[in-house]
């Protein structure tokens, strides 16, 4: 099995997901590659991976896309941010931001809310490097799994918003000619992968209540509520 994976999915949500797959009973030979979205579904389209997850939506012939994760964003900080455990926009300076790129979506919704014409002070595509860079002053914004694995392994503090954010959402992939020819290969790999994300889900839902029982869980639980309804 090939597999394509963004680095943010790979680095801080499927790790432990590898893990499993080494203890498996079935024998399972797997490529990995950290791609980019939209690299993703080429190699998907041209049959050089067997399996993508992407973080976006497209609608191309053959290709099966079925949407398997969805999150909301929180404030990655060093220190607590002007005393508050809840931030609003005007509460985070533009000016020592560290802007990660998490999807169209959240593209819009951060031009609406943090000026476009102000640039950051960096601007990178991996958590890990936004965590390396973060000092006194530095701040990022994170999915709820992004920034649950941060805290475990990083001296940092986690905000939430007091407004809400858009989904970063993360995407299954399939060429329909390649899953018949591996099918039996695909299928186990699509449901051990389903039953792992259900699994983490849980886990982000129990930290979130271990670090705010009264605004963060009951936000996520009504996220996972939405996406097993709509997803």
């Amino acid at each position: 099995m090939s597999i394509g994976v963004v680095d943010s999915v790979n680095n801080y949500l499927l790790t432990d997901f590898y893990k499993d797959l080494k203890r498996d009973t079935l024998d399972w030979r797997l490529t990995i590659r950290t791609l980019h979205t939209q690299e993703i579904y080429d190699h998907v389209r041209q049959n050089t991976i067997d399996i993508g997850l992407p973080l976006g939506e497209q609608l191309i012939p053959g290709i099966q896309v079925k949407k398997i994760h969805t999150e909301k964003l929180m404030v990655v900080s060093r220190h607590k941010i002007k005393d508050k455990n809840t931030l609003f926009p005007i509460d985070l300076d533009t000016d020592y931001q560290i802007f990660i790129p998490w999807g169209q979506d959240y593209q819009h919704w951060h031009h609406r809310f943090f000026p476009p014409g102000i640039p950051p002070k960096f601007s990178v595509d991996s958590a890990k490097v936004a965590v390396e860079l973060l000092d006194d002053k530095l701040w990022f914004l994170a999915p709820y799994g992004v920034c649950m694995q941060i805290a475990k392994t990083s001296i940092c503090h986690i905000s939430k918003l007091g407004l809400d954010t858009p989904s970063r959402n993360l995407y299954m992939i399939t060429n329909n000619l390649n899953a018949q020819i591996k099918r039996r290969a695909v299928v186990m790999f699509k449901r051990r992968l389903i039953q792992y994300i259900r699994r983490s889900e849980r886990s982000i839902e129990d930290m979130l209540n271990q670090y705010n029982p009264d605004a963060e869980t009951l936000s996520y639980k009504s996220f996972i509520h939405e996406f097993d309804t709509n997803g």
